[in-house]
């Protein structure tokens, strides 16, 4: 009997001789794969969960959804290299998110090494890559388990290889450790506009599994090949991973931050300021912006606006609201509500306008009528209001003839100030490189003497239209108006009866050039 059990006992221990590296060397992975918690700058997320809404009101879900990801916090994976003789864990961008620090979690069994507030030291969102500093061997060595990091293969990725995947991806909200086998599916994948290329896989790899290795058996254990950062959650066993070259330039890259700038950018500005500069933008910045998003530069697409700014004339424009944001960005704030900002952005009712007070100079005169008599000629100072409301001041000087003043054949012409205030509505509707602004506007007013000796009522109405032709920020604008005017004086001090009935009407014409800003 002893002899009947004899070979296949020498078989057995024969075969876990064999599969004895290979045990140690999936054991040893978890000393080099780590958990990555997400530390993300509290201020920053706020100002980002704004513009996210923001972008998903302007129709752009994909940038919204990316502007989310940032401000949660998660966990992902990270793998430990060496560079230049130290240790450090090599992770995705979007691990990291708007931190500065993460904290580093080795799991072996019942042990767990925790390594709190690593600095990141190198963080490039383009490529997705971003390299923490782990504490000295000083440190570790007082833990349990030991950091041992992996080299990068040299060797040729071909289409068919069989490759690993390890990480530590979410199961019931907690980190669990994973390991998986596939195979390489593309070794080459690209996408059109873009200059990203990914190593395509089919092993398994899971949300949290981002920033942890793809990795390629070899004799004395496992070697990186790539550093998985996503999967096409449209499609089965599609998962992407940014290839050895890429994570090699991070290494080498300069310490920094190449996000870090740009979300200082944004950090600095309010979404309602960021909104109503964005509706001063010319059409090529938009349109520059719009392809930016498309090719999923997303932080660059929304710097772009307040760096146009910056080298523009809005640069020196006066901030009204957003006592936070730079007086160097922000344009003048013209009391538009974001709702409507948003709606203009998306082209409603035809609209691109977006200023806030116009000067003019003016003259008009009745061509027929019972006052052919009257002209009248001054300045309008006017401030608009949430896009269609204009109000308006205005002061002229007014010719009228003395026979409506004084009931009698009195000849030549009665001249005095006025001033006057209409209320109204406006449309402005945006024609190619222009704006054309149709209005409608009731008038009141007060004539203080007419030859010194008669004050009169003001009264009428005016239609009209503005030009409005661009100058940089602002616009200059040329205008006509079809007039209603009428003055009924008071002949307080004799000499004559007061005008005569029914009230004197003129029907005028009127010719105005200005700027509004």
């Amino acid at each position: 009997m002893k002899k009947r059990y004899c070979f296949p006992l020498l078989w057995m221990v024969f075969g876990l001789f064999l599969s004895l590296p290979s045990v140690m060397a999936q054991t040893n992975l978890r000393h080099s794969v780590a958990i990555v918690y997400e530390q993300p700058d509290s201020v920053c997320s706020a100002r980002l969960k704004d513009y996210s809404l923001w972008l998903s009101r302007q129709g752009k879900r994909d940038a919204s959804r990316y502007l989310t990801a940032l401000t949660r916090k998660g966990f992902g994976s990270g793998v430990v290299v060496e560079h230049e003789g130290e240790r450090l864990l090599l992770t995705n961008s979007h691990v990291v998110g708007t931190g500065r620090y993460a904290d580093v979690a080795f799991i072996q069994g019942h042990d767990t090494l925790l390594l709190r507030h690593c600095p990141c030291i190198m963080q490039d969102h383009r490529v997705d890559l971003a390299v923490l500093r782990l504490p000295t061997d000083s440190v570790v060595s007082l833990t349990p388990l030991s950091l041992v990091p992996l080299s990068f293969s040299d060797e040729a990725v071909d289409d068919g290889i069989t490759v690993w995947s390890a990480g530590f991806p979410g199961l019931a909200g907690y980190p669990s450790w994973q390991i998986g086998q596939g195979i390489v599916s593309n070794a080459d994948l690209s996408f059109p506009d873009w200059d990203k290329r990914f190593v395509q896989h089919t092993a398994q790899i899971d949300p949290g599994s981002s920033g942890g290795p793809l990795l390629l058996r070899t004799g004395e254990g496992y070697e990186i090949i790539g550093i998985n950062t996503s999967k096409a959650y449209a499609r089965e066993g599609v998962g992407m991973a940014i290839p050895v070259a890429d994570c090699r330039a991070a290494l080498r890259a300069p310490q920094g931050s190449s996000m870090r700038a740009l979300l200082q950018a944004i950090d600095t500005m309010d979404v309602t300021d960021y909104a109503a500069l964005y509706m001063r933008m010319p059409e090529h910045i938009i349109q520059q912006q719009d392809s930016l998003f498309e090719r999923g530069e997303y932080l660059e697409a929304l710097v772009l606006v307040p760096n146009y700014a910056d080298t523009s004339r809005l640069s020196k424009r006066p901030i009204r609201r957003g006592a936070k944001a730079p007086q160097r960005v922000l344009p003048k704030s013209t009391g538009t509500s974001p709702a409507k900002t948003t709606r203009r952005a998306q082209g409603e009712y035809g609209i691109d306008y977006d200023m806030g007070s116009m000067m003019k100079f003016s003259g008009e005169a009745t061509l027929w009528g019972p006052m052919p008599e009257l002209w009248q000629a001054g300045f309008e100072y006017g401030v608009m209001f949430a896009t269609f409301v204009r109000m308006s001041v205005h002061a002229d000087v007014v010719g009228l003839s003395k026979s409506w003043i004084y009931s009698d054949d009195t000849e030549g012409k009665s001249y005095g100030p006025c001033i006057r205030y209409s209320v109204g509505g406006q449309v402005p509707v945006k024609l190619g490189p222009v704006t054309l602004i149709p209005y409608l506007t009731p008038v009141v007013g007060l004539s203080l003497s007419f030859s010194g000796v008669s004050p009169a009522v003001a009264f009428g109405g005016r239609v009209g239209t503005d030009l409005g032709i661009p100058t940089g920020d602002h616009m200059f604008l040329l205008g006509l108006d079809y007039d209603l005017i009428g003055y009924h004086v008071f002949n307080f001090f004799g000499g004559g009866s007061s005008s005569p009935s029914p009230l004197p009407i003129g029907h005028g014409l009127g010719f105005h050039i200005g700027y509004a800003f």
